[in-house]
């Protein structure tokens, strides 16, 4: 039995993700597809477009055999502790062959060249990432900058002469190319056996919002909720994920960032009555929460405070991030608490197709966490990491559906009663 296993978002579904399935088990020879998706909040620091439920089902639908959740903590992180949690994951099921993911490079050999050396920082390496952060450079172009200043330093990482600067930034720039990296550095630490594909991404770049292509960007089909050109939907997705989106639209989804205004206003406003630190939220630095906190008479909403706030060293991406670790009481302790955990205490399925039965079997016999597949047996069955990091999910969870309740006027299912996915 051959294994693939791919890490995505989904948010939401698009034709270039149904290529991903298809093409992974193409070229893997995989007799099972194993996804592992973000909740319901993701990796740029916002809600999901639409719950983590409904985007299961549209993995499935296009091919996926099972669909396991990334925790919240992981889902919303920076790209190294979201590649590290998903990478984890899977290893950790115990019964993955393969890893495959998109990059704009299609490059395995230069990524897992950078990767090999960028693993482990050297000191001199280290140091010069933090001048470039002094400097007020945000982190990725302090990592480049850094890279060519220690490319001339004897033990730095004068050993990547077998490639330029400009290789090295063109795989620097790119955020599949990144997330790419993170993987194979992660793969590297871990010692893992699992075997990384990369499949060059085609057509529109993950930030392109042009819908004028043959496979749209995820950013490009927000953007349709967002104008109100649901029309244009037909084209940029498979006919079974459009069934859904027609399906539960205006009833569970679209939500956005603004949706959470007043919630966001609220944190921040009793974090500064209490004259509590922002900086023991993840991602949050003593400068930023001083900023945060400065800025907050200017609040007028989620979005627009995230612009605000953004300046030269702080990336949007990194605004986002900290705000949402804010609303959801995410704290840089929690990360280090997993870590001495190795990462992952138990893995959640949120579905799976009728005849993966045996991908089920041989996972419960090799898997080295629990596998919850009942959410009333979880508690008793996991350590304390695992319970802090559920009890986490679903506090993240309940706030996201009762959101979707109030906007939607509905009544859902909490995580306790929501189902599994099962289709044919």
């Amino acid at each position: 039995m051959k294994v693939a296993g791919i890490i995505a978002e989904y948010n939401p579904f698009h034709k270039g993700h149904a290529y991903h399935i298809r093409r992974t088990r193409e070229l893997t020879g995989a007799d099972y597809i194993i996804t592992v998706i973000s909740g319901d909040y993701v990796q740029r620091g916002m809600p999901a477009l639409m719950d983590k439920y409904l985007r299961c089902e549209m993995a499935l639908s296009q091919g996926a055999d099972l669909v396991l959740e990334l925790p919240v903590a992981y889902a919303t992180a920076s790209a190294e502790s979201f590649a590290m949690g998903a990478v984890s994951l899977l290893d950790k099921l115990g019964i993955t062959d393969f890893i495959c993911f998109g990059s704009e490079c299609g490059d395995l050999e230069k990524l897992s060249y950078l990767a090999g050396h960028l693993k482990e920082e050297s000191p001199a390496f280290s140091e010069a990432i933090q001048n470039e952060l002094k400097a007020g450079h945000p982190y990725p172009l302090a990592r480049q900058r850094a890279i060519e200043v220690c490319r001339q330093i004897p033990g730095a990482l004068s050993q990547l002469e077998e490639m330029t600067c400009d290789e090295i930034q063109s795989l620097l720039n790119e955020p599949n190319n990144i997330l790419a990296l993170e993987y194979l550095k992660s793969l590297q630490r871990r010692h893992s056996t699992m075997k990384p594909l990369t499949i060059k991404r085609e057509s529109s770049g993950y930030h392109d919002t042009s819908t004028d292509t043959e496979l749209v960007s995820a950013t490009a089909i927000r953007s349709l909720y967002q104008t109100g050109e649901l029309s244009r939907l037909a084209d940029t997705v498979p006919s079974s994920v459009l069934e859904i989106l027609e399906r539960e639209y205006n009833r569970r989804f679209p939500i956005f960032a603004d949706d959470f205004s007043m919630c966001l206003y609220y944190r921040l406003l009793m974090e500064k009555e209490r004259n509590a630190s922002l900086y023991y939220y993840q991602d949050v630095s003593k400068e930023l929460g001083l900023r945060i906190y400065n800025e907050l008479p200017s609040y007028k909403g989620y979005e627009a405070f995230c612009m605000h706030v953004k300046t030269r060293q702080y990336t949007l991406t990194r605004i986002n991030r900290s705000l949402l670790h804010i609303l959801l009481n995410i704290k840089g302790k929690d990360y280090q608490f997993y870590s001495m955990h190795d990462f992952i205490p138990y893995i959640r399925v949120l579905g799976f197709r009728e005849a993966s039965s045996t991908l089920l079997s041989a996972i419960k016999k090799n898997c080295s966490v629990p596998l919850i597949t009942k959410m009333a047996d979880a508690d008793k069955r996991l350590n304390t990491c695992g319970r802090k990091m559920l009890s986490q999910e679903v506090f993240a969870s309940d706030l996201y559906r009762k959101m979707q309740e109030n906007k939607f006027h509905i009544s859902l299912p909490n995580e306790y009663t929501e189902r599994i996915r099962i289709i044919d």
